[in-house]
């Protein structure tokens, strides 16, 4: 069948493409969080806050700091080259 097809079925699967502006955009917004102002970030959030895995990063901030420092790397290496993204949430 169309690959079109597919977009008939419904998932909780999403995915948005990033424009290259908006990745260069949002890289320079990242690199100005310092591992300090994302915990102070985390803590200000109230603990009946609806986000995905929201307890894990409670439980464990420098596994929140390591996620981010990837995502970081994963949007300056994308800006620095001029390339869009697709994000893909599950």
């Amino acid at each position: 069948g169309d690959h079109r097809d597919l977009h008939s079925f419904p998932t909780r699967r999403s995915s948005d493409l990033i424009s290259a502006q908006t990745v260069q955009s949002q890289a320079q917004r990242m690199a100005h969080f310092t591992h300090e102002i994302l915990l102070q970030k985390l803590e200000a959030l109230s603990d009946d806050t609806d986000l995905y895995h929201f307890a894990v990063y409670q439980d464990d901030p420098d596994y929140l700091l390591e996620q981010f420092a990837k995502l970081q790397t994963f949007y300056q290496q994308a800006a620095a080259q001029n390339l869009g993204v697709v994000a893909y949430i599950a």
